[in-house]
């Protein structure tokens, strides 16, 4: 799912977006299917919480996030890899 309006990256998050992931992992799970949510645009330390809450399990990490310049490429996937929950270490 888009949770930006798709065309070039720095758009806003989109929080409408939110309750339409919830729904569709509700209904992945009354059908008992193996379904991935990837979610892309705008995915950051602000709204992962948000986005796996809401049942998303794949996250493209773009500009807003390990390749925003602001950290080298390693230190930045480590971070966003703790914002995930996944060890840092590991």
């Amino acid at each position: 799912l888009m949770t930006v309006d798709p065309g070039y990256a720095g758009q806003a998050f989109i929080p409408a977006v939110v309750p339409k992931i919830k729904r569709l992992r509700e209904l992945i799970e009354e059908k008992e299917l193996n379904v991935d949510i990837e979610v892309d645009g705008n995915i950051n330390e602000k709204t992962v919480p948000q986005v796996l809450s809401a049942g998303a399990n794949v996250l493209v990490a773009g500009t807003s996030s390990i390749f925003s310049g602001k950290e080298d490429l390693e230190k930045a996937t480590r971070s966003f890899r703790k914002t995930c929950g996944f060890d840092p270490e590991k």
